[in-house]
């Protein structure tokens, strides 16, 4: 995999992430200065390259004049260790990759231990959702399932409570009575059609942000992060 951006090579390197070879641009050596040698640090093969590389490989993405060739992130397919996880966001069936990454950026930030995703009709962790993350799937655990509804019914049989986002509920997700020894899940639907049925039905309680009405909905990812910090105050913030 090919991914590209300042902050997510720092952090792949940082977090210890396989990568087999660093491509820099000429013109930029002098910005990576603190990069070239972390990568020198790590033995990480480095290849100078000019405009048309990143013209050919990477077109209009905002590379920031350096890549890097990684190992795929390596997911773990249902193996959860949920005598050390609290707080999980599920994300069903977000495809597009900004929103992916800016949950998974935000899951690291209010302190979510992972992130459990569907195998099908959804993102994958492509260069893109690393991109938008700034590097935070590095740090963070990536569960990937193949059935979201199996998943819920093995969380609620380790004690989760489930949350699911959903525009225009009654209860108000600050409204909701979160216990700091709770072990929580909250369910992010897509932006366009929310959750799945089967999926929101498979919830303990649907609760929703309070907003005006002067537009329809919040973007996903955005709402996402209003609803971890909710949970986070009430988990880790709370006297």
């Amino acid at each position: 995999m090919l991914i590209y951006g300042k902050n997510p090579i720092y952090e792949a390197i940082r977090s210890g992430q396989k990568i087999d070879k660093l491509f820099l641009l000429r013109k930029k050596l002098n910005t990576y200065n603190s990069i070239i040698t972390e990568a020198k640090n790590h033995k990480i093969g480095i290849e100078i390259v000019d405009d048309i590389f990143f013209q050919r490989k990477l077109k209009n993405s905002l590379h920031q004049g350096i890549a890097a060739v990684i190992k795929s992130i390596r997911t773990v397919l249902y193996n959860l260790d949920f005598d050390k996880i609290e707080f999980l966001v599920i994300a069903d069936s977000i495809t597009d990759p900004m929103n992916l990454g800016s949950i998974v950026r935000s899951s690291l930030l209010f302190n979510a231990e992972g992130i459990i995703i569907p195998e099908h009709n959804s993102s994958g962790i492509t260069s893109a959702v690393i991109k938008s993350s700034s590097g935070a799937v590095f740090h963070q655990k990536i569960f990937m399932v193949k059935n979201l509804r199996n998943a819920i019914k093995r969380l609620k049989s380790e004690g989760f409570w489930i949350y699911g986002l959903d525009m225009g509920n009654n209860l108000l997700i600050h409204n909701a009575k979160i216990e700091k020894s709770d072990r929580v899940a909250i369910i992010i639907g897509s932006e366009g059609k929310g959750m799945h049925r089967i999926v929101k039905e498979s919830c303990d309680f649907i609760v929703s942000i309070p907003t005006t009405e002067k537009i329809d909905s919040l973007n996903a990812s955005t709402a996402a992060s209003i609803a971890m910090w909710e949970i986070y105050k009430k988990k880790f913030l709370s006297s």
